[in-house]
């Protein structure tokens, strides 16, 4: 009895990956400008997943993630919407610094607020990838889908490769000293992500903590005492006082005396 192999067709294929970065290298920041540059990116990602939008946020002032580009109205209006709720897979994917997925907003309970967005947009699947300049997450890059949507190992790997490839295109814009808002914004998130990954270095070193875990106790901090996440980072890595609270829900449970 012969035996039998079990074919996995995935969505994107490796030569069409290629194609598809291969006609963004070119891109010249200094001749198109960098808003530009980034449509041409979100609406190459687009094409590539045979998706219904992308779209592109960066956090900016007030440490509240925005949305910088989109391919289309719809787009837009969903990552506006992330920014006003303040929850979303993009934001996850943003203070994660880890990939995220809705498969089927239908049965999606995580964020139900922007559920109902969703569904009244007629959006059924995302998917979102941090993207980060020199070592630092600033922003996510987003994929929709108005169907329901099983996103598979080529698409989560190609959202990944394009997060990069945006990621070093912001790069480029900084190295090249570009003027202009975007730039200015994206300045202001880099220098604000830098702060807060030394103080998680920090906490981690002193208390033992994970990354994830430190995070979430500066955020904590942040909140309890009503001040920016990057004034704590700063006071933590100064090694100043930076109102610990002894109830905290992050703290883990005290030991047994």
């Amino acid at each position: 009895m012969g035996s039998t192999e079990l074919e996995i067709v995935e969505r994107i294929d490796v030569g069409a990956l290629l194609k598809s970065i291969g006609s963004l290298q070119d891109l010249e920041l200094r001749r198109t400008g960098l808003g530009p540059s980034l449509q041409q990116v979100v609406d190459a990602a687009r094409m590539l997943f045979k998706a219904d939008g992308a779209g592109l946020m960066l956090v900016g002032e007030g440490e509240v993630l925005r949305w910088v580009t989109a391919t289309d109205p719809r787009a837009q209006t969903l990552e506006a919407a992330q920014e006003r709720l303040g929850e979303g897979p993009c934001l996850e994917a943003f203070h994660q610094g880890t990939l995220q997925q809705v498969t089927d907003n239908a049965v999606e309970h995580r964020w139900p607020d922007l559920a109902k967005v969703l569904r009244h947009d007629g959006v059924h699947a995302v998917l979102s990838t941090p993207v980060e300049v020199a070592q630092g997450i600033v922003g996510t890059l987003n994929i929709y889908s108005s169907e329901p949507r099983e996103w598979d190992h080529s698409e989560a790997n190609a959202v990944e490769i394009y997060g990069r490839l945006v990621g070093a295109l912001l790069g480029s814009a900084l190295a090249a000293e570009l003027q202009g808002r975007l730039v200015e914004q994206l300045q202001w998130a880099l220098e604000h992500r830098i702060i807060i990954e030394q103080a998680k270095g920090v906490l981690m070193g002193r208390e033992g903590l994970s990354a994830d875990a430190a995070y979430q106790r500066i955020r904590s901090v942040a909140r309890s005492s009503r001040r920016p996440v990057a004034e704590v980072a700063r006071t933590v890595v100064a090694g100043g006082p930076w109102g610990r609270q002894r109830n905290d829900p992050d703290d883990p449970p005290p030991r047994p005396g």
